[in-house]
């Protein structure tokens, strides 16, 4: 049988083929290579199903808990006018909220991209200014504030102002009894900037 043409054309390209063909190289009679294919027949349908392997472009992944923003999303944020502290305290608020969130929606593609976004949010929500800024510059042009940019600066501190003068009033360390709020007084100084 290793001499007809039959023997000589058999495609050895699949595992079995490969095992039945080296068989009848070594002599094994047509019995034995029925039972061969059989018994390798029920060996490969007792395997479970060779999962094809999936793209990992396609599921997204968690944030690892000892996330750090790399060098071109630290980079990114300051480019965008964020000082080194202020980069710290995003990234700390966007590894604390991914590393919380559950779900679905915690699985991400592109980090970097997330990153990027959670940048322009957090300057969209604080009108371009992340933090206190002391200055009476607009940020974006370095021109003085104008407009409603002036006026927002200056409720702002007004704000600020209010808050610290309804404070409780203190004596020798403790709340005066009877005046745990004290009347609101204004000052209205133009040219003081605090």
């Amino acid at each position: 049988m290793p001499n007809s043409p039959q023997f000589d054309e058999l495609d050895s390209r699949t595992p079995i083929a490969r095992e039945l063909k080296a068989f009848l190289e070594r002599g094994g009679s047509p019995d034995g290579a029925v039972a061969l294919v059989a018994g390798m027949e029920r060996a490969f349908n007792r395997l479970p199903a060779r999962k094809t392997p999936e793209k990992s472009s396609c599921r997204g992944t968690r944030l690892t808990a000892d996330w750090q923003p790399s060098q071109s999303d630290t980079e990114f944020a300051i480019g965008r006018g964020l000082h080194c502290s202020q980069v710290a305290a995003e990234a700390e608020k966007f590894r604390n909220y991914w590393l919380a969130k559950g779900g679905q929606a915690a699985a991400k593609r592109d980090w970097p991209a997330t990153w990027r976004n959670w940048i322009i949010a957090a300057l969209e929500r604080h009108n371009g200014r992340l933090f206190r800024v002391t200055s009476r510059t607009n940020l974006s042009s370095g021109s003085p504030q104008s407009g409603s940019d002036a006026v927002l600066a200056g409720v702002g501190k007004l704000s600020a102002r209010v808050n610290r003068s309804r404070e409780p009033t203190v004596l020798e360390g403790r709340e005066v009894q009877g005046c745990p709020n004290p009347p609101l007084q204004l000052t209205f100084d133009s040219c003081r900037d605090e």
